[in-house]
């Protein structure tokens, strides 16, 4: 299994290596502007609460990022070692008009465990997913067009509440630290 994880990542890599740069859009309003620059930055999962259980790593582990545009998520969950997910995505996101859009048109699952896995091709969703934007003091809460995901997103770190998560449609929060900041003048 580690070397299957290996060469999806090797070859989703390459793909995010080779993506267009007309993905990334510029803000230009000054909110899209302000949500772009508190988004920019890479962060690791702290807890996944699955509507029944919170887990921690190192049940769960996973990194995000959002870098000039382009978004990243790796989410390994070992919470059952005989049916252990990674999901591996790589897409773009952008902000304009006070509205977030976001996709993963590469986006990979792989299910199983040493023994014996399964690999999947398709995102968590299709096409672009849409939140319309707005600031809390200094947290960008950000909701999607049906109402079902909440995106919060501190300069500390961001809390992501789905109320219809993954193919069975399932509540899931995860909450995530940020490792790092990323000044947008700086990622080009």
């Amino acid at each position: 299994m580690r070397n299957l994880i290996m060469a999806v990542l090797i070859f989703n890599g390459s793909w995010l290596c080779h993506a267009e740069d007309s993905d990334a859009k510029t803000a230009t309003s000054k909110l899209d502007q302000k949500a772009f620059a508190l988004m920019s930055g890479m962060y690791e999962t702290v807890s996944w609460n699955d509507g029944t259980q919170l887990h921690k790593p190192p049940a769960i582990h996973g990194r995000w990022s959002f870098v000039d545009g382009k978004t990243m998520s790796i989410i390994h969950n070992r919470v059952d070692p005989k049916a252990m997910i990674s999901s591996i995505g790589w897409g773009y996101g952008y902000f304009e008009d006070g509205k977030f859009r976001y996709s993963y048109p590469e986006f990979t699952t792989i299910k199983g465990d040493a023994s014996q896995s399964t690999v999947q091709q398709g995102g968590p969703f299709e096409g672009d997913r849409v939140y319309d934007v707005r600031f809390e003091g200094e947290t960008m809460v950000m909701t999607s067009e049906s109402g079902k995901q909440v995106w919060e997103v501190s300069p500390k770190g961001m809390r992501y509440t789905d109320q219809e998560w993954g193919d069975r449609k399932v509540y899931a929060q995860r909450i995530w630290k940020r490792l790092s900041t990323i000044d947008p003048k700086q990622a080009k």
